[in-house]
């Protein structure tokens, strides 16, 4: 994500810092990047304050997304996910920052049921990681209440595209399944029900953020979903991907809990992860509006799955 929304930046000439562990990335998504300084560090071992005095603008997308991740290591995901975002705020507030523009998700709407989901619906989340975004959105909406800071919330959907790591052992479901399809291999679907989930592409994705950079009225203390509203089921997503590779629509029904297996602990212990959650999560519909996107920054998504799975294909045969 951070490193297409860099090259479009880069492209209309902007200096760029870059910020990045690459616990989930590759240099080489960073490569011809013009005017670009990239400090390969995690942000909690550098000096906030003395980072951001030669920064105009914030775009945060540091973060740990797995949600078994952040359940099997809650203390983590709270060091990275809230404490690390009310760290660089406090260090925004000694600086001549312009814009804090934070990355949250559509996963603080986990325990809501009519959609779509609209910015003013009470969220109760109860996963960690979800806990972990609608805590760092209530940090950013309290410095922009107490401090006047312009921090913006943006609670992306499932975002897709190249540069995703597909290599790792759980990528994201596109990515995943590309490169299953790609090797010849058949995918492993965990929910195989008629329930959408909102699909937005990286490149729409980037030109609503790119319009927030350059938005000339204050849009502090505001959420925006960003999110496409197209919506695919996951099984829609698999045979729109074997029209275009021209292959097999075949997959395997998985068990959703061996999806979480990958954290042990969660299950070892005299308290276990209920199964009960687990299925929950995993057949979860997920659908925004994105009327205030689209009201407030005269953009609509316009990427269909098709063109979407396409470049990812594309993407992945040539890495």
């Amino acid at each position: 994500m951070g490193s297409n929304l860099a090259r479009k930046l880069d492209s209309l000439g902007h200096d760029l810092t870059i910020v990045d562990s690459l616990k989930y990335g590759y240099t080489h998504n960073l490569s011809g990047l013009d005017s670009t300084t990239f400090i390969h560090s995690d942000l909690r071992d550098l000096n906030l304050i003395e980072l951001m005095q030669k920064i105009d603008v914030v775009f945060h997308f540091a973060g740990i997304s797995s949600l078994p991740e952040c359940e099997s290591n809650p203390s983590e995901a709270f060091s990275v996910n809230t404490t690390l975002v009310a760290s660089l705020l406090h260090a925004v507030r000694f600086s001549n920052v312009k814009k804090f523009i934070f990355s949250s998700t559509s996963a603080v709407y986990e325990n809501n049921t009519e959609v779509p989901f609209l910015e003013s619906d009470t969220v109760s989340p109860n996963l960690v990681y979800s806990m972990t975004k609608q805590s760092a959105e209530n940090l950013c909406l309290a410095f922009f209440q107490n401090y006047g800071l312009e921090a913006v919330i943006c609670r992306f959907f499932n975002v897709y595209g190249p540069n995703q790591d597909f290599l790792r052992r759980f990528p994201p479901f596109t990515s995943y399944i590309v490169r299953e399809v790609l090797a010849g291999r058949v995918p492993v679907i965990y929910n195989s029900e008629p329930i959408s989930r909102d699909y937005i592409f990286i490149d729409d994705l980037v030109e609503i953020l790119v319009r927030m950079l350059n938005h000339p009225d204050s849009i502090g203390g505001e959420i925006y979903n960003l999110c496409s509203a197209f919506t695919y089921t996951p099984i829609e997503i698999l045979n729109i991907l074997s029209l275009i590779a021209k292959g097999k629509n075949d997959f395997i029904i998985g068990d959703p809990r061996k999806f979480w297996l990958k954290e042990e602990s969660l299950f070892e212990s005299i308290y276990a992860l209920s199964e009960t959650r687990i299925s929950k999560e995993v057949y979860k519909q997920s659908v925004g509006s994105n009327q205030k996107m689209r009201d407030n920054f005269g953009f609509t998504p316009t990427i269909t799955m098709e063109t979407g799975l396409q470049k990812i294909l594309d993407f992945q045969k040539g890495v």
